[in-house]
């Protein structure tokens, strides 16, 4: 019985070094103490809250016009889509937070740019550079850049060394052909 406590403990240590140690180190959480102020999601939420517009003229316009696209659930934001169901719209933190899963956590499988986004997407979030955000957590990863395929093009552009005459050789073409001159057309070309 306390063999299998043991052995229970030892084996919790060893998944917590390895998950320790599987940690991606080159994608740092970056806290910005200004979050409350650049979330993106604030203008459309107050408007949908509390109906309350930007004093910009062009900033409500767009907000009005972006409207029908979001809704409020439990104080939740949410985006609409055509052929999905709501998205959940995420700050910056939560997004970070969520690619780094999607990449490099549990279900992970260290997935490329494009693939990336799409997952994110299909797992039912939005924001704003979904994309670009996949693309930056890509290139940080140091596991995806070391283990990347290697790239088998040359470094220059290869140039191919074409003849103007590639038959003169052989007595081809010209005047003096091998088989002879050729026949008059009808509007006297050879």
């Amino acid at each position: 019985m306390r063999e299998a406590e043991e052995t229970r403990q030892e084996k919790k240590e060893s998944e917590e070094e390895i998950k320790e140690s599987y940690e991606d180190q080159s994608m740092p959480e970056e806290d910005s103490g200004n979050e409350a102020e650049d979330d993106w999601r604030t203008p459309i939420y107050d408007y949908l809250d509390k109906g309350i517009l930007p004093a910009d003229v062009k900033e409500s316009r767009n907000i009005e016009s972006k409207e029908a696209m979001y809704s409020l659930h439990n104080g939740i934001l949410y985006r609409s889509s055509f052929l999905r169901p709501l998205s959940r719209c995420l700050s910056q933190i939560e997004e970070r937070r969520i690619l780094r899963d999607m990449h490099s956590g549990d279900a992970g499988n260290h997935r490329g740019r494009r693939s990336l986004a799409v997952k994110g997407k299909m797992q039912g979030y939005y924001w704003l550079s979904m994309d670009e955000d996949a693309k930056n957590v890509v290139k940080r990863c140091e596991r995806c850049q070391r283990f990347a395929k290697k790239i088998k093009a040359p470094a220059t552009e290869i140039n191919s060394v074409i003849s103007p005459w590639p038959f003169s050789k052989w007595g081809v073409g010209g005047g003096g052909d091998v088989f002879g001159p050729l026949i008059e057309g009808t509007t006297k070309r050879k």
